[in-house]
Formats: C-alpha cells, sequence, structure tokens
C-alpha cells in the first residue's frame, strides 16, 4: 500500500492529505484483531524515517501520524510520505525535512515535551520509553550521565517526529 505521488506533509507546511479511507480494510485495521502481530525483521538496523514509512506502507493513515505531532507544538518540520522502488520492490519513503535553527534539546526538555503534550498516554509511555533507551545509550557512549544527554539540533526534531509518529501509528495498530 503506497502513497501514489501524494505529497504529504506536517500541518505546519503548505499541505496535508489523509492517506488512506479508515473504511478500507487494509493495515489499518490490523489492531482491530486481538492477537495481531507486526514483525520487524531489522536484520541490519532500521531508522526511524524507515519504520514511519513501514507503517503508512502498512495502511496507517495520515491522520494517525498527524495527530499527536501537532500535539507537540512543535515548529519547523515536515513530513512527508512518497512511493519509492528499492531493488524493484515498492515502499514508501518518510522524510523529516527540519529548518535551520532549531534549539538544542537535552534529555529533561524531551521529557517535558512529552508530558505537556497532549498525546494519548500510552503514545506518551511509548515515546518516553525510546527516548530512554536512547538517552541511555549516548549517555554510555559520550560517558556522561543521562541527564547531561544532549540530541543536537536537527537530531533533536527528527528523533521526536520519527518517535512519536512510530509510537502513534504502533498505538492505532494495536
Amino acid at each position: 500500500m503506497g502513497h501514489e505521488g501524494h505529497d504529504h506533509e506536517h500541518p505546519h507546511g503548505d499541505g496535508h492529505d489523509a492517506a488512506h479511507d479508515p473504511g478500507d480494510p487494509g493495515g489499518a485495521a490490523l489492531g482491530s484483531t486481538p492477537g495481531s502481530l507486526l514483525h520487524l525483521d531489522c536484520f541490519a538496523g532500521v531508522s526511524g524515517d524507515m519504520l514511519l514509512g513501514a507503517l503508512s506502507d502498512l495502511g496507517v493513515a495520515r491522520e494517525v501520524f498527524d495527530r499527536p505531532l501537532a500535539a507537540l507544538g512543535l515548529d519547523g518540520f515536515k513530513l512527508r510520505f512518497e512511493p519509492t522502488s528499492k531493488n524493484a520492490i515498492g515502499a514508501t519513503r518518510a522524510t523529516v525535512e527540519v529548518a535551520a535553527g532549531q534549539p538544542e534539546r537535552c534529555y529533561a526538555d524531551i521529557r517535558t515535551l512529552l508530558d505537556r503534550a497532549r498525546l494519548d498516554e500510552a503514545v506518551r509511555r511509548r515515546a518516553h520509553a525510546a527516548f530512554r533507551v536512547l538517552a541511555e545509550a549516548e549517555a554510555r557512549v559520550h560517558r556522561t550521565s543521562i541527564e547531561e544527554v544532549h540530541f543536537h539540533e536537527v537530531g533533536a526534531v527528527d528523533a521526536i517526529v520519527d518517535i512519536v509518529g512510530t509510537c502513534a501509528a504502533i498505538d492505532h495498530l494495536g
């Protein structure tokens, strides 16, 4: 399920398009079935953009991503989805475009941002858990405490969009 030719942006951008019909019996309804399972085989790793694209390709509607991202109150980014092909296999590419001049955010700033946003509680918990794991990894690599970890400029906004969008889609799928 791709997004044939649609240019999808965050509501702060200049366009918005719902990706799928909510009545469509495709991937967006997966979570409604007890015992549904989403298996990600990340044998070579995975980026946030790759997860967003794959979840969109499953049929997660655009508004599932946009609603929580708008609730964050962040400016200066656009989330785009576009069809792509890799080795003759069709997919959806997600790209987070971030404007210059974004503030540096530490782990505590991101926790506060998540706590203040009007997010579904399950999305908030998942996002907190994901950022905790990232902060712990960064702290180990930089030999510092998680409270001193900084997510630098573009990376902070990109990571926030990737993580909150992915958490919202996973919650939606159940």
